[in-house]
């Protein structure tokens, strides 16, 4: 009777542990599921660690500076670029040309030339550092600049322009303390309306220059 007992007892075992393998199976199903769902979301997670959703990449182009057209009516008028004054109407064609070049007092008052232009006028003086130094009257002793105006032996400082002379060919050629027979003569120039020695002048990219005979 005893072993018909254990026998009872095993198959009883046999058949509960077959009932409740479904049931295990069952429990664990879900945490498959849920270690499936974390995996996919780590495949959309970038190389930073950061997750992205469908928008992310409009939003990514937009932090990246994407152009977009803007419609110039719906610009401030503050944002309007005013600095540069180019009105045909207002003559700003002269000076274009050597045939067509500004006067002294032309490229002083003038205020809508940009840009390279012409001017001619007599060498009345020479000039280093700052106006204050000009000098109207030979013997010259300053090679790095001279004076153009409209008129020979002009000496007010209110009437004349600087030309810068940089160490080459345009100071061999013009400075007056080498060649004190410049003074008087007439010159062209070539350049951008600069502040230079305290005036309006040209200095750094003079493009041609020459005497006027």
């Amino acid at each position: 009777m005893r072993k018909y007992e254990i026998l009872l007892y095993i198959v009883l075992m046999f058949f509960l542990a077959a009932c409740e393998k479904p049931l295990y199976d069952d429990e664990i199903e879900p945490e498959e599921q849920e270690l499936t769902e974390k995996d996919d979301d780590n495949d959309k997670t970038d190389d930073d660690g950061s997750n992205k959703d469908d928008n992310d990449d409009s939003d990514s182009k937009d932090d990246e500076g994407e152009e977009v057209e803007v419609d110039p009516d719906d610009i401030p008028e503050s944002y309007e670029e005013t600095d540069i004054v180019d009105d045909n109407d207002n003559d700003n064609n002269k000076g274009r040309t050597l045939e067509d070049a500004l006067t002294v007092d032309e490229f002083i008052n003038g205020d809508g030339y940009a840009g390279q232009v012409y001017v001619v006028g007599y060498i009345v003086g020479a000039c280093t550092r700052n106006i204050s130094n000009a000098q109207f009257t030979p013997p010259f002793t300053y090679s790095t600049a001279i004076l153009l105006a409209d008129k020979k032996g002009e000496n007010n400082k209110g009437k004349v322009i600087s030309i810068q002379l940089k160490k080459g060919k345009i100071r061999d050629m013009f400075n007056l303390v080498e060649h004190p027979e410049n003074y008087g003569r007439k010159a062209y120039f070539s350049g951008t309306k600069n502040v230079y020695l305290g005036i309006y002048g040209m200095k750094d990219h003079i493009g041609t220059y020459g005497f006027v005979k």
